[in-house]
């Protein structure tokens, strides 16, 4: 599974890749480069932050998301908790810095891609789901 992080904070970042080590996983600064870098690469899912240093406003960064890559499934990372009730079609919503409801996450993107979602892509995310709730037992 091929999954782009939009998101200026290399924290989050660091957490969200240490999360998917089965994933291929690339991270960008900014809407721009993702849209950039959405252009000429494949990719399965986009964690994508809800703030971006080249936005005006969370409702402009999903519009202009949205707009260029319609189909494209995402989801919104924020430390604001305000955007969770403007998904937009985004499959979930991860409030920052918290990833505990990443095995929502990952069902969520499941059950809305089944249709593209193969037999590897179910071990990959059964295997994020396993670190994830060895990650909970820890905090």
């Amino acid at each position: 599974m091929r999954v782009l992080i939009i998101e200026d904070d290399f924290e989050i970042c660091g957490v969200l890749i240490a999360l998917m080590p089965t994933k291929e996983v690339m991270s960008v600064l900014t809407l721009g480069e993702g849209i950039e870098i959405l252009k000429r690469y494949k990719f399965d899912i986009v964690v994508l932050d809800g703030h971006l240093p080249d936005t005006k406003n969370a409702a402009e960064t999903i519009k202009r998301f949205t707009a260029e890559f319609p189909e494209m499934p995402y989801v919104i990372i924020s430390g604001d908790k305000e955007l969770e009730t403007i998904q937009n079609g985004a499959l979930d919503f991860i409030l920052k810095p918290s990833v505990n409801n990443i095995d929502r996450i990952l069902d969520n993107a499941i059950k809305k891609n089944e249709a593209k979602t193969s037999a590897s892509i179910k071990d990959a995310i059964s295997e994020i789901k396993q670190i994830a709730q060895e990650l909970k037992s820890i905090q």
